[in-house]
């Protein structure tokens, strides 16, 4: 159970990140943050062991 409370508490911080970067892809004053999203997301996963990568040239950046 207490192993239960600390993964909660793990996803619910990765959560909280995700949601503080302003990535709204539709307004072009968060250029910025939407690259700061697609670079965190893509260590993320390969933090736990997958594979990515970010694509860019097709307006905001991908990851894959």
């Amino acid at each position: 159970m207490f192993f239960c409370l600390l993964m909660l508490a793990a996803y619910y911080q990765i959560l909280k990140e995700l949601i503080g970067i302003q990535s709204v892809s539709v307004d072009t004053g968060h250029m910025n943050d939407i690259e700061k999203i697609a670079i965190y997301l893509n260590a993320m996963l390969h933090d736990n062991g997958f594979l990515s990568e970010i694509v860019h040239g097709y307006g905001n950046p991908l990851v894959l």
